[in-house]
Protein backbone atom coordinates (compact mmCIF):
# COMPACT_ATOMS: atom_id res chain seq x y z
CA UNK A 1 0.00 0.00 0.00
CA UNK A 2 1.41 3.45 -0.99
CA UNK A 3 1.51 6.01 1.69
CA UNK A 4 2.23 9.14 -0.15
CA UNK A 5 1.43 9.70 -3.80
CA UNK A 6 2.79 13.44 -5.27
CA UNK A 7 0.60 13.56 -8.27
CA UNK A 8 0.15 17.41 -9.59
CA UNK A 9 -2.38 16.09 -12.36
CA UNK A 10 -4.76 15.66 -8.95
CA UNK A 11 -4.53 18.63 -7.05
CA UNK A 12 -7.66 20.73 -6.75
CA UNK A 13 -7.93 23.74 -9.03
CA UNK A 14 -9.33 27.47 -8.30
CA UNK A 15 -11.54 28.10 -11.34
CA UNK A 16 -11.98 31.71 -12.91
CA UNK A 17 -14.44 32.76 -15.65
CA UNK A 18 -14.32 35.86 -17.54
CA UNK A 19 -17.81 36.35 -19.43
CA UNK A 20 -15.55 38.57 -22.67
CA UNK A 21 -18.34 40.03 -25.44
CA UNK A 22 -20.83 37.46 -24.16
CA UNK A 23 -18.22 34.62 -24.47
CA UNK A 24 -16.66 33.05 -20.92
CA UNK A 25 -13.65 32.31 -21.13
CA UNK A 26 -11.96 29.80 -18.04
CA UNK A 27 -8.98 28.93 -16.37
CA UNK A 28 -8.00 26.66 -14.03
CA UNK A 29 -5.27 28.44 -11.28
CA UNK A 30 -3.39 25.78 -8.94
CA UNK A 31 -4.46 26.79 -4.92
CA UNK A 32 -2.21 28.75 -3.67
CA UNK A 33 -0.81 26.41 -1.68
CA UNK A 34 -0.01 24.59 -4.66
CA UNK A 35 1.97 27.21 -6.78
CA UNK A 36 5.20 26.15 -8.09
CA UNK A 37 8.26 27.04 -6.14
CA UNK A 38 9.63 28.74 -9.63
CA UNK A 39 6.53 30.50 -9.72
CA UNK A 40 6.66 31.84 -5.71
CA UNK A 41 11.01 32.37 -6.10
CA UNK A 42 9.89 35.31 -9.18
CA UNK A 43 7.03 37.02 -6.89
CA UNK A 44 9.55 36.93 -3.81
CA UNK A 45 12.36 38.27 -6.22
CA UNK A 46 9.63 40.64 -7.86
CA UNK A 47 8.32 42.08 -4.23
CA UNK A 48 12.30 41.98 -3.25
CA UNK A 49 13.46 44.35 -6.61
CA UNK A 50 10.56 46.19 -6.65
CA UNK A 51 10.80 47.03 -2.60
CA UNK A 52 14.63 47.91 -3.06
CA UNK A 53 13.56 50.44 -5.58
CA UNK A 54 10.91 52.19 -3.76
CA UNK A 55 13.31 52.57 -1.25
CA UNK A 56 15.79 54.03 -2.86
CA UNK A 57 13.49 56.37 -3.72
CA UNK A 58 11.78 57.43 -0.87
CA UNK A 59 15.36 57.72 0.70
CA UNK A 60 16.34 60.24 -2.06
CA UNK A 61 13.35 62.36 -1.38
CA UNK A 62 13.93 61.99 2.43
CA UNK A 63 17.45 63.35 1.92
CA UNK A 64 16.13 66.55 -0.07
CA UNK A 65 12.69 66.93 2.41
CA UNK A 66 10.32 66.29 -0.62
CA UNK A 67 6.81 64.94 0.47
CA UNK A 68 6.42 61.31 0.09
CA UNK A 69 2.93 60.76 -1.22
CA UNK A 70 1.29 57.00 -1.08
CA UNK A 71 -0.61 57.58 -4.67
CA UNK A 72 2.47 58.14 -6.33
CA UNK A 73 3.47 54.99 -7.77
CA UNK A 74 7.19 55.53 -7.84
CA UNK A 75 6.72 55.27 -3.71
CA UNK A 76 4.42 52.64 -2.98
CA UNK A 77 5.76 49.44 -1.90
CA UNK A 78 4.23 46.21 -3.86
CA UNK A 79 1.49 45.03 -2.35
CA UNK A 80 -0.23 41.57 -2.28
CA UNK A 81 -1.96 42.36 -6.01
CA UNK A 82 1.45 43.10 -7.25
CA UNK A 83 2.25 39.55 -6.20
CA UNK A 84 -0.88 38.55 -7.90
CA UNK A 85 -0.19 39.42 -10.95
CA UNK A 86 3.58 38.57 -11.00
CA UNK A 87 2.36 34.75 -10.41
CA UNK A 88 -0.41 35.03 -12.98
CA UNK A 89 2.45 36.00 -15.65
CA UNK A 90 3.75 32.75 -14.87
CA UNK A 91 0.86 30.47 -14.46
CA UNK A 92 -1.52 32.09 -17.00
CA UNK A 93 0.04 35.10 -19.06
CA UNK A 94 -3.45 35.14 -20.92
CA UNK A 95 -4.97 35.67 -17.90
CA UNK A 96 -3.13 38.03 -15.91
CA UNK A 97 -3.39 39.96 -19.20
CA UNK A 98 -6.89 39.96 -18.61
CA UNK A 99 -6.66 40.72 -15.04
CA UNK A 100 -4.15 43.91 -15.40
CA UNK A 101 -7.44 45.92 -16.80
CA UNK A 102 -9.53 44.93 -14.11
CA UNK A 103 -10.36 47.43 -11.75
CA UNK A 104 -9.02 47.35 -8.21
CA UNK A 105 -12.02 45.51 -5.98
CA UNK A 106 -12.40 42.50 -8.75
CA UNK A 107 -8.72 42.13 -8.43
CA UNK A 108 -8.74 42.09 -4.55
CA UNK A 109 -11.96 40.37 -4.70
CA UNK A 110 -10.27 37.53 -6.75
CA UNK A 111 -7.16 37.64 -4.69
CA UNK A 112 -9.64 37.06 -1.76
CA UNK A 113 -11.65 34.36 -3.40
CA UNK A 114 -8.63 32.11 -4.44
CA UNK A 115 -7.04 32.81 -1.21
CA UNK A 116 -10.18 31.60 0.86
CA UNK A 117 -10.49 28.93 -1.70
CA UNK A 118 -6.77 27.75 -1.33
CA UNK A 119 -7.05 27.44 2.56
CA UNK A 120 -6.81 23.63 4.27
CA UNK A 121 -9.10 22.48 6.76
CA UNK A 122 -7.88 21.34 9.74
CA UNK A 123 -10.03 17.88 10.86
CA UNK A 124 -9.93 17.31 14.77
CA UNK A 125 -7.22 13.80 14.45
CA UNK A 126 -8.04 10.85 16.73
CA UNK A 127 -4.87 11.51 19.02
CA UNK A 128 -6.29 15.38 20.57
CA UNK A 129 -9.47 14.05 20.46
CA UNK A 130 -11.23 12.99 24.09
CA UNK A 131 -12.16 9.90 22.50
CA UNK A 132 -8.17 8.58 22.87
CA UNK A 133 -9.07 6.44 25.67
CA UNK A 134 -6.81 7.60 27.98
CA UNK A 135 -7.99 7.44 31.75
CA UNK A 136 -7.61 9.75 34.55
Amino acid sequence: MAGFVYNPAEFKKFKVDIVDSGKTISYELPLVSHIPPEVTDYADAMIVQRTNEVQKVRDARNEKRLPIVGADPETAYPTNLDALMWMLEMIEPDLATHIAKWPYGARSELWEQWQEASKISVEKSEASSDSSGATE
